[in-house]
């Protein structure tokens, strides 16, 4: 890059992470020039955010969920000026996951029309399918059209991928036309007849929105879910935080967290308050406890505790909450605990065989829709560009295989811990680095401090 040049920037992700990044670099001074690559749904909306499910809220009240860290009231004075809902409850409301999808569309378009004249912003509809540092500094990009483009710094903001393909399915299971493998394809999940018996694999947040979509669509057949543990995700209520948390960690060990918080939990429980409380009162220290555990810390907990966890931390908004309670209530939805042995194909249906403390259970489903979380595994990324660059070395897993090698800070590291210069990611790719990466909050912080720092670099 010339003295006189503006720096190119290539944000490789159009969804939440490239948008907050994206949002916080057009409001720098810096003379840059920021390409936006974006592939599958529509700009700034991402997979999250780009559902018509009306039915599909956030699972945050809207007091929390701000594009801009400086501004933590920025989406309730948005929605305060672009909707009816009433004022006094915009910040503690769940708001539809389309209107917040609009809401980071408005943002973008806004910060683009206000940037600064020294900023150049474009957003390209194609996709990278590899990435090479080229010796005389920077990157080269290598586009699905064919076209190739120059970028002093490129920023990974891949997001979430698809569920991994589990591997008790049979290739008779895989290929069946009602094995929904992307629970975000609508249009596969419309098409499963409404009479139809429905298995879900998973319990987590994607796979109530699966049932909510299914029920908007008038599905009269039963719906059943499994995981392992058959845990479904809290709803979310009034916590009391206890202030004195903190202050009982004496120490940074998993071990005695484990133990602080269930002694906690169980004072709660006989006081009849909810222990949900204690998680909130942990978040502000979560990255700084993650960073402390050891290696071996941090896969013991993604092995015994990350599930519990996770239906602990992420919660369902009150009102589907309730809808789920009442599904649960006349059957027409149930939870199975239990591990999946095989799913193969009976007819034209799925003959499903689960493990259970009991013993062996089958039984048969129509349809079977993959909700079993994002895929960590970059070896498997359904995009070319990551395993481009995991075969060239750019990029190397992290100890925990949940993401890439990164620091803490978001600066992309190749073996042994060697920085990649001009490399950075932010979001689901540092789960394994930081664990509390994949939220709002967690990540538009991340996207301030990166803008900050390529703006200034």
């Amino acid at each position: 890059m010339q003295g006189d040049e503006n720096k190119k920037v290539a944000i490789i992700g159009g969804g939440f992470s490239g948008t907050a990044l994206a949002w916080e670099l057009l409001r720098t001074h810096g003379r840059l020039a920021i390409t936006m690559f974006n592939i599958g749904n529509p700009l700034a909306r991402g997979l999250a955010y780009g559902t018509n499910c009306m039915q599909h809220l956030l699972n945050v009240p809207a007091k929390n969920m701000s594009l801009s860290h400086a501004s933590p009231g920025h989406l309730v004075d948005w929605l305060s000026r672009n909707t009816n809902l009433p004022k006094e409850e915009i910040g503690d409301s769940f708001i539809p996951r389309n209107l917040y999808g609009a809401y980071l569309e408005s943002s973008l378009k806004d910060a683009i029309a206000e940037a600064d004249h020294s900023i150049i912003f474009k957003a390209e509809e194609v996709e990278v399918i590899s990435l090479r540092q080229k010796k005389t500094g920077g990157y080269q990009l290598t586009l699905a059209s064919g076209n190739e483009e120059h970028a002093d710094e490129v920023v990974l903001a891949l997001g979430n991928f698809l569920p991994g393909i589990p591997n008790f399915l049979s290739q008779a299971a895989i290929h069946h036309p009602n094995f929904i493998a992307n629970p975000y394809d609508l249009q596969g999940l419309k098409a499963i007849d409404r009479m139809a018996d429905v298995c879900i694999l998973g319990t987590g947040l994607t796979t109530i929105d699966v049932v909510l979509f299914l029920k908007e669509q008038n599905h009269q057949g039963k719906i059943a879910a499994i995981s392992r543990n058959g845990y479904l995700p809290n709803i979310h209520t009034e916590c009391e935080k206890p202030a004195d948390l903190l202050s009982q960690l004496k120490d940074g060990k998993l071990g005695h967290i484990i133990s602080v918080l269930r002694t906690n939990a169980r004072e709660f429980r006989r006081a009849k308050k909810s222990a949900l409380g204690l998680i909130d009162a942990l978040r502000p220290q979560n990255r700084s406890i993650w960073l402390n555990f050891s290696l071996a810390e941090k896969r013991e907990f993604v092995k015994k505790y990350s599930a519990a966890w996770s239906v602990s931390r992420h919660r369902m908004a009150p009102q589907i909450g309730d809808k789920l309670l009442s599904w649960l209530a006349d059957e027409s939805f149930k939870v199975l605990k239990g591990n999946i042995s095989k799913i193969d194909t009976h007819g034209n249906d799925f003959s499903i065989t689960i493990l259970q403390r009991e013993g062996e259970k089958n039984f048969a489903a129509h349809a079977v829709v993959n909700c079993t979380g994002p895929s960590g595994d970059y070896a498997r990324a359904p995009l070319e560009l990551p395993r481009q660059m995991l075969r060239d070395g750019l990029i190397v897993p992290d100890a925990l295989n949940l993401g890439i090698l990164a620091s803490p800070d978001g600066q992309v590291l190749a073996a042994e811990g060697v920085p990649q210069p001009g490399l950075y990611t932010l979001g689901p790719p540092l789960k394994g680095i930081l664990w509390e990466t994949t939220a709002v909050p967690e990540i538009r912080e991340q996207a301030a401090i990166l803008a900050e720092t390529i703006a200034q670099g």
